[in-house]
């Protein structure tokens, strides 16, 4: 029969101290929708700046941002998002940003 392995009680509030006070893993990704929300103020200034849509995507994609056309019109068409959705990612980009 296999012995059985003991842990000493020391070692275990060790662990427990250890894994306590780790501190919140920042996401390595955002989902699409996310991440054009969080470049929404960017890319509608660059349309102001007089840059279309089309060229827009094409720098985004240059970038690694795998936007399609209908990502765009979709974020653009959003007059206004409702206060507990923006409050929701602004609690996650600030929470994203302090723990980076």
């Amino acid at each position: 029969m296999a012995e059985k392995k003991e842990v000493s009680i020391d070692v275990i509030q060790k662990a427990k101290k250890s894994l306590f006070g780790l501190p919140e893993k920042a996401p390595a990704s955002m989902q699409i929708d996310a991440a054009l929300l969080e470049l929404k103020p960017e890319i509608e200034a660059a349309l102001q700046r007089g840059y279309s849509k089309d060229e827009i995507l094409v720098l985004l994609e240059k970038q690694g941002v795998p936007v399609r056309p209908y990502h765009l019109k979709n974020l653009l068409a959003t007059k206004r998002a409702s206060a507990a959705l923006v409050a929701t990612v602004v609690e996650e980009i600030t929470e994203t940003a302090t723990k980076a």
